[in-house]
């Protein structure tokens, strides 16, 4: 029924505020993410930067859910769709343009295409319509920042209604990975995104293997000072999202961070501090 739309209905939906839901966590804070994700992307993929693709995923947000369907927009919703489609598509789209190969062919090729449409819709898509999935041609772009890659892997117990170690306990296997995309401190002015952590936790638990999401990143600022320390000053975003047995959790912050880096030969100390409007 809620997707049985006429003008009736979105006339309806527009004469109406914006209430808050109760649909599954996953859904409202992992799964709209995604979507606005894709609706960045698009923007992205047809050539369209960071702040020029932002009103495209505001947009897609509110046409569905005053014209998608027929229940009542939800806060939430637009909130996690706008807020963390932005942050998750920026993320997504530096990442999987890394991915993409004009130069490959087969198997190779196939596997990268293929990769970068599950993770990247609005890019995958975008390259599919257009006939680049498939042409080949010599790989141009800008030189690339670099990515590091952490991963750990193990156990976790997660004690419910009373304790950890009782019959209730959830034992989960759980595998962690973090990419850190740039480096903030290598010029006297950063961009939104120039350099961005992107956490993501997979486990055996609920109707989704994904746990864990944190997204955190700058949209504007500067750097200062020489020698062997530098200072950091940022204004940043950060999206989060947990789900595990006893714990639903999901933000969208907007922040100060300030830092200071010291380096002597090959070692680096680090220290930053944070502080945000939830």
């Amino acid at each position: 029924d809620f997707a049985r739309l006429t003008p009736k209905a979105w006339a309806t939906n527009l004469g109406r505020s914006p209430d808050w839901d109760t649909n599954e966590m996953k859904v409202n804070q992992l799964d709209h993410p995604y979507h606005g994700g894709a609706y960045h992307n698009a923007a992205r993929a047809n050539g369209f930067g960071f702040w020029g693709s932002t009103p495209f995923v505001v947009a897609g947000s509110l046409m569905w859910e005053f014209l998608g369907e027929t229940k009542r927009a939800s806060t939430n919703d637009i909130v996690a769709t706008s807020f963390g489609g932005i942050a998750l598509g920026e993320a997504t789209y530096l990442l999987t343009s890394r991915l993409v190969d004009d130069e490959a062919r087969g198997l190779d090729r196939l596997w990268h295409e293929a990769a970068v449409a599950l993770l990247n819709p609005g890019l995958g898509m975008h390259r599919i319509l257009r006939g680049e999935s498939w042409r080949r041609r010599v790989n141009v772009g800008a030189p690339r920042p670099p990515v590091r890659l952490q991963t750990d892997a193990g156990g976790r117990a997660v004690g419910v209604g009373g304790g950890m170690l009782t019959d209730k306990t959830v034992l989960q296997p759980v595998l962690g990975m973090r990419w850190r995309y740039g480096d903030p401190l290598r010029s006297a002015r950063v961009g939104a995104f120039d350099a961005f952590e992107l956490r993501l936790e997979v486990s055996a638990h609920g109707s989704s293997p994904i746990s864990g999401l944190e997204i955190r990143a700058p949209l504007t600022g500067r750097t200062w000072g020489g020698g062997d320390g530098r200072w950091l000053g940022l204004l940043h975003m950060r999206y989060y999202y947990a789900s595990m047995p006893g714990l639903q959790r999901s933000d969208a912050e907007i922040g100060l961070t300030v830092g200071r880096e010291l380096s002597s030969g090959p070692w680096r100390l680090a220290a930053r501090a944070s502080i945000g409007a939830l």
